[in-house]
C-alpha cells in the first residue's frame, strides 16, 4: 500500500479488542476460523456471543461500520444455519442487510492450494434496513461462470430463526415440509461413550438385550445385524432410563447426521422395518410420527419407503447442499425439507426397490414434486 501511495494506519494486535471505534465505510475480512471458546474473556467486549472466531470477526466489522457502510467476508457457511450461531445471526440479520452472497461449487478446486476444510462463501452486508432482494451467484470451479439469482429476502431468511436457506430456484409451491405434513425427525438416543455399560460386542445372555443399529448396519435398503462393523452391536435395557433409548416395533426411516466433505451425498437415508424394539446410535436421525417428547411409528411401512425414496433423491441433496454449508444434518434441517403429501409418500413406497438406480430414484421423486 505504501509503494502505490494508499494511505493507511497499521496496528499491531488483537483485532477483536483493539480495532478502533470509529466508523468505517468498507470492511474486507478473511478472518480465522477455528472455534472461540465460550469462557473467552474476550466474548465480554464482542456485539454478540460467537461461536467461533470468524463470527466474532464478523460481529467486530459489522459494530465499526458507518451508515450505508459495506463489509464483505469470506467465511465458511456454517453461520447460515444450527443453534450455535443464534446469537450472531440475530445480530447481523438483526440490525444489517445482507445484500449478496457467493457460494462456491467446488471447494476442492477453487481452494485446493490453502487446505481449506469447510464449505467456503463469500457474503455482503451494510449497515441498513434489510435489502429486499439478495443477489445470490454460485461458481463451480476456477475457469466456469458464475450463475446468478436474485431472491427475495423474505425467501432466504427465516423469519423466527433467521436460518438463511437458499432454496433451488424455482422450487414447487406445491411442496410442503416434512414437518408440515405431520411427520417429526428425532436424533438416535444412544450415545455409545455415555452407554458404554449398556453396549456390548457380544450378545449377553441375559437381561433385555436388543439390536443397536448403526449407520453401517443398513446396505441396499435392508439392516444387517448384528454385522462387524468394529462397533458394539447389543443394547442392554436393564433399566428405566435404558429402556425410554429404545424405538418400538414399527416403522421409521433413518437419515445419516454426518458425512465427509468429499463425499458423494450428504442426505442418506434407510427405512426401518422392526418388529421388536431397538436402539438406535447417537450419529442417526430417525424421522416417525410423534413429536418431539413421545415416538411413534410411521402408519405403514410404504410411508416409511417413500420418504426413504424422497430423502434419498438428487432433488433433496442438493435442497441440502443450498440451504447448508455443513456435512452435519440435524433434525431442524430435516423437518424444514421440502416434501410431497402422506398420500404421494405413500405412493413413492409402493415403487420402491432396495438397491435402486439413482436415475430411476430421481425420476420417480421428480413425478412427485
Amino acid at each position: 500500500m505504501t509503494s502505490v501511495g494508499v494511505p493507511h494506519e497499521l496496528i499491531l494486535g488483537d483485532a477483536l479488542t483493539e480495532t478502533p471505534n470509529r466508523s468505517y465505510d468498507r470492511v474486507i475480512l478473511n478472518p480465522p476460523y477455528k472455534k472461540m471458546g465460550a469462557r473467552d474473556p474476550r466474548q465480554a467486549s464482542l456485539p454478540c456471543h460467537a461461536a467461533n472466531l470468524y463470527s466474532a470477526f464478523i460481529s467486530v466489522g459489522l459494530s465499526r461500520l458507518a451508515e450505508e457502510g459495506e463489509l464483505v467476508a469470506i467465511v465458511p457457511r456454517s453461520w447460515m444455519n444450527g443453534d450455535y450461531f443464534t446469537p450472531f445471526r440475530r445480530y447481523a440479520l438483526g440490525f444489517f442487510s445482507m445484500d449478496a452472497i457467493h457460494i462456491y461449487g467446488s471447494r476442492t478446486e477453487v481452494f485446493e492450494d490453502t487446505n481449506v476444510l469447510q464449505e467456503t462463501m463469500l457474503v455482503r452486508f451494510s449497515n441498513r434496513r434489510q435489502c429486499e432482494f439478495v443477489k445470490v451467484t454460485q461458481s463451480r470451479g476456477k475457469k466456469d461462470g458464475v450463475d446468478e439469482v436474485r431472491y427475495a429476502s423474505s425467501d432466504l431468511i427465516d423469519p423466527f430463526t433467521l436460518v438463511v436457506r437458499i432454496a433451488p430456484h424455482g422450487e414447487s409451491s406445491s411442496l410442503e415440509t416434512l414437518g408440515s405434513i405431520g411427520l417429526c425427525p428425532s436424533t438416535g438416543k444412544v450415545v455409545d461413550f455415555r452407554s458404554r455399560d449398556h453396549i456390548f460386542d457380544e450378545k449377553p445372555k441375559n437381561g433385555s438385550v436388543h439390536p443397536l443399529l448403526y449407520a453401517g448396519n443398513f446396505a441396499n435398503g435392508a439392516i444387517i445385524h448384528p454385522k462387524s462393523i468394529g462397533k458394539p452391536q447389543w443394547f442392554l435395557a436393564d433399566d428405566k432410563k435404558a429402556a425410554q433409548q429404545l424405538m418400538q416395533p414399527g416403522h421409521y426411516v433413518a437419515v445419516k447426521r454426518f458425512s465427509s466433505k468429499e463425499e458423494r451425498r450428504r442426505v442418506t437415508a434407510y427405512p426401518i422395518d422392526v418388529s421388536e424394539p431397538v436402539a438406535l446410535e447417537n450419529h442417526l436421525n430417525f424421522v416417525h410420527s410423534g413429536t418431539s417428547r413421545k415416538v411413534v411409528s410411521l402408519a405403514s411401512k410404504e410411508l416409511a419407503r417413500g420418504l426413504t425414496l424422497w430423502l434419498n433423491s438428487t432433488y433433496i441433496d442438493e435442497w441440502f447442499r443450498n440451504v447448508s454449508g455443513s456435512t452435519q444434518v440435524n433434525a431442524k434441517d430435516i423437518k424444514a425439507m421440502p416434501c410431497p403429501s402422506i398420500e404421494i409418500l405413500e405412493s413413492l413406497g409402493r415403487l420402491w426397490e432396495p438397491g435402486m438406480d439413482q436415475s430411476v430414484i430421481d425420476e420417480i421423486a421428480e413425478s412427485a414434486k
